[in-house]
């Protein structure tokens, strides 16, 4: 039997055999990502997570963040907000603690998004090394990329941004 989940504006959805059914309603979900049999989603409203294969859902934990991803190996996760932020998990998503270094690096001073009234930038993307948990990239709009080699302790910038759409 195949399942297919879809995250959207108004929530998750399951399809299956040609059925369609929401199992979690939540603003703005942006990222659906798995780990050790667990699902996350990240929305508009913090992160959601499921034991059972997107059929029930608890929290949402983060929920004063808009989150943007999810990502990680094992029991450390790691999740991106607006304003632009880092947060980890080590234990699997239970509890998050967020890791001030990104947002206070120097370049911060810059992210935001180019409207009227400016918006805080957003940690739009999120890439964890496959061989190094500690080796990160997060993308920010309008920042650029920014990389780190301590788990989110310090970072560097990587690729300056001055594109919205990053």
């Amino acid at each position: 039997m195949s399942k297919i989940l879809a995250g959207t504006g108004r929530g998750v959805y399951c399809l299956e055999e040609g059925a369609g059914r929401q199992t979690l309603q939540s603003r703005g979900v942006r990222d659906l990502f798995e780990n050790g049999g667990r699902l996350f989603a990240g929305t508009g409203a913090g992160v959601h997570r499921s034991d059972d294969g997107g059929e029930t859902w608890q929290g949402p934990s983060l929920a004063e963040f808009e989150v943007w991803q999810v990502r990680g190996h094992g029991d450390v996760l790691y999740a991106t907000t607006q304003p632009a932020a880092l947060f980890r998990s080590e234990d699997n998503g239970a509890s998050w603690n967020e890791l001030p270094a990104l947002a206070k690096a120097s370049e911060s001073a810059g992210w935001c998004i180019p409207l009227e009234p400016p918006m805080p930038g957003r940690a739009r993307a999120l890439v964890v090394d496959t061989r190094d948990a500690n080796h990160l990239w997060v993308g920010v709009e309008v920042g650029g990329v920014m990389e780190s080699h301590d788990g989110g302790e310090t970072w560097d910038l990587v690729l300056p941004g001055e594109n919205p759409d990053l």
